[in-house]
């Protein structure tokens, strides 16, 4: 999902062709990127421990830049870093990382209300039903179908259908009943609007 780099790992199971091995002379900033590609890389392998520490070494180079103008390579970072967590069961170190990401991208200078933003909190609510905080999650995938709803341009049908499903799950985990029939129907209702047959 949300990821650093689009580049998959090669079939031979080594870090990408561009990945960094030697730093000598190389900014801060394009070590951290280097880093987080190798991490994706070995995250896709399910390589967690090795992906960890390329995230983390990353996200430790960029403590000293200025980090705002930064935070289209830190989110990710700190959003990798939690899924990570979340995986092994570390759940109250990955609720800090999930929560930094969300509050910096809403802090940013031009705030990017869309998918990323939305994952981010749909990610949190896995999170809360991992820990069975049902009622948790309900609110964290409410707020995703917010920004969903209000982005500029808006998420894409399967993005929405996705998230009503998932709210829908969460409703139900939560014993909102009511809440869950009215997600199902609302489902329904996109899946068969006019507008879904062009998206």
């Amino acid at each position: 999902m949300y990821r650093i780099a689009t580049s998959s790992p090669s079939p031979t199971g080594q870090p990408p062709v561009d990945a960094v091995t030697s730093f000598e002379g190389i900014s801060p900033r394009d070590r951290a990127e280097s880093l987080g590609r190798q991490g994706w890389a070995c995250q896709q392998r399910e390589q967690l421990v090795e992906a960890l520490e390329h995230y983390r070494s990353a996200l430790s180079l960029l403590e000293t830049a200025e980090n705002r103008p930064l935070w289209r390579l830190i989110v990710p970072l700190k959003n990798n870093v939690a899924t990570i967590l979340r995986a092994k069961g570390h759940l109250r170190e990955a609720e800090g990382y999930y929560i930094q990401a969300i509050n910096m991208m809403e802090e940013c200078d031009t705030p990017p209300w869309g998918k990323e933003l939305a994952d981010l909190y749909a990610n949190l609510a896995t999170l809360y039903i991992s820990a069975n905080m049902p009622e948790a999650s309900v609110r964290m995938q409410e707020q995703s179908l917010r920004i969903l709803e209000g982005a500029r341009p808006p998420g894409t049908l399967m993005d929405h259908l996705k998230c009503l499903r998932q709210l829908e799950g969460f409703y139900r985990r939560a014993g909102m009943s009511d809440a869950a029939a009215q997600c199902s129907a609302r489902f329904a209702a996109v899946a068969q609007s006019p507008v879904s047959a062009l998206s």
